[in-house]
């Protein structure tokens, strides 16, 4: 597992390639709104919201609001086949 704060500023953009295979991300929005696009899905999410997505693919995170975002990010990334290796 891995967790962190995810600071962005307005209309910032995080983009990220896969993980690999069994990883998923866990995204609270804890200020301002965010996008998350993976493969054809998009999530609009605002404070308090919670979403969880399988990261084994391209995906991008934005920061659709005039105001920064903060995000309480928590991944799982599989031990074995997973980005760390």
């Amino acid at each position: 597992l891995q967790w962190y704060i995810l600071e962005m500023k307005p209309k910032g953009v995080l983009d990220s390639g896969s993980h690999g295979p069994k990883t998923f991300e866990n995204l609270t929005v804890i200020e301002g709104q965010i996008e998350v696009s993976c493969g054809e899905s998009k999530e609009k999410l605002s404070k308090g919201d919670t979403f969880r997505f399988q990261s084994n693919r391209d995906h991008t995170i934005k920061n659709v609001s005039k105001q920064k975002a903060q995000v309480l990010m928590v991944n799982y990334i599989d031990p074995v086949n997973g980005s760390f290796n």
